[in-house]
């Protein structure tokens, strides 16, 4: 290759590289930062060029070099899943080399010029650069259409449908003879994408459903757990409420016979339901009164300080599944870590708003233990990290599933985590 088409393609190989990026990123919820991933895919970028220019390997070897490299960034910096981005990227791969193809065709068709479809010649470059330029642009736009709440699902699909019309139109044209070999086969990778991308969804829906049985179980198992705590406190509050009469009568009668330490003893030992009672809380919705006030019951008997500021919107579409999953692990994580502090030292706090439209949820706790980050990811400090580490994991998964987030942070031993969701 001459210098100019060696920097063309280094180029051209950083914005294919980075879309790939993005849309693994994107497709896997995958938490990332493109400035710092930004060396590893320049150097991707980089490698696959010099292979290009001083090695004689074929578009297909470059592709899977390619996919190989981005797989190891993926697996190794982001742990993320092998077989998920394995099958993300290699549809990706083809897409793109499918795209360049049907613009080579058609620059090749409308201009009469068979140098279109000549891999090096300056025609070749050309239309690759449209679709580099064509690739920025989907990306703007697909970022711009699910700010929009327009589901992945229904963009790939309108662009694999596309794909598929304007492969057929290329076959059929007659102004630039393609070798019929070339187009079948280009023409069956289309089809093989258009299902590639059925067979992805239908996946993404069977493991969602499969996380709601989840968190419904686990709804069910927090709701049975709690249910004999907060009837207690029912309890003893319907009890109390019914002898209220026969104890001001009581106090009446030591105060009226001067017997100031016996009423004080009396109402030394009425205290305590009746802080119970004021410590109670009451939103409304009865899972989550059961969840809430059993998770202070138990704080309360680890010593743990607790403030609570609770603003529970009434008739919200959110459902009492996605709360109690929310809240349940959430405090459960702030629990688990404040119960590690000195005594005097631990603290969790609570708090519910509602703005407009979006209830906002922060839990803030102490802690002593810092906490351990793998690639932008909490990592669970337990040594068996398969069968720990998931309270943040289902938190944010039953956030996202109304279209909400999960946040954290920490500093000056204080963790916060602040869940944003819309109804």
């Amino acid at each position: 290759m001459e210098w100019y088409q060696m920097i063309f393609y280094l180029l051209a190989n950083c914005i294919r590289v980075l879309g790939g990026f993005l849309l693994v990123v994107q497709v896997l919820k995958i938490q990332s930062s493109i400035k710092r991933s930004l060396p590893f895919l320049i150097g991707i970028a980089g490698a696959v060029t010099a292979a290009q220019g001083f090695l004689a390997l074929s578009q297909y070897q470059l592709a899977g070099g390619e996919l190989l490299l981005l797989l190891g960034l993926f697996g190794y910096y982001y742990k993320a899943k092998t077989r998920m981005c394995t099958f993300l990227l290699f549809f990706y791969e083809v897409a793109v080399a499918l795209w360049d193809f049907l613009i080579s065709a058609s620059l090749a068709a409308l201009c009469r010029r068979a140098a279109f479809l000549e891999a090096e010649s300056m025609e070749a470059l050309a239309a690759v650069l449209v679709v580099r330029i064509l690739m920025m642009i989907a990306v703007a736009v697909i970022y711009k259409l699910r700010e929009k709440g327009i589901s992945l699902f229904r963009i790939t699909t309108m662009l694999a449908v596309i794909t598929f019309f304007a492969m057929v139109t290329i076959t059929q044209q007659t102004i630039m003879p393609i070798d019929k070999e070339t187009t079948d086969n280009w023409m069956l990778m289309t089809i093989i994408l258009m299902f590639s991308i059925l067979i992805f969804n239908l996946s993404r829906q069977y493991e969602m459903e499969r996380e709601v049985a989840r968190l419904q179980t686990e709804q069910t198992e927090l709701i049975r757990n709690d249910y004999q705590n907060l009837n207690q406190i029912y309890t003893a509050n319907a009890k109390l409420y019914h002898d209220l009469h026969n104890h001001m009568e009581m106090m009446h009668c030591y105060l009226t016979q001067g017997k100031v330490e016996d009423a004080l003893g009396y109402l030394e030992d009425l205290r305590a339901p009746i802080q119970r009672i004021t410590q109670t809380v009451w939103t409304g919705d009865e899972a989550i009164d059961y969840l809430l006030n059993s998770k202070l019951s138990l704080m309360q008997a680890k010593h743990i300080e607790t403030k609570t500021n609770i603003e529970f919107p009434r008739n919200t579409n959110i459902k009492s599944a996605v709360l109690t999953t929310i809240l349940g692990n959430l405090l459960d994580n702030a629990i688990e870590a404040a119960q590690k502090c000195k005594e005097g030292h631990r603290f969790v706090h609570l708090t519910i708003r509602r703005i407009n439209n979006i209830l906002i949820i922060k839990v803030e706790n102490s802690f002593e233990e810092q906490p351990i980050m793998e690639a932008g990811v909490i990592q669970s400090s337990k040594e068996d990290k398969h069968m720990h580490g998931w309270g943040l994991k289902s938190a944010r998964t039953a956030a996202e599933s109304c279209d909400g987030s999960l946040e954290t942070s920490f500093k000056d031993n204080v963790f916060s985590v602040v869940v944003t969701l819309f109804f």
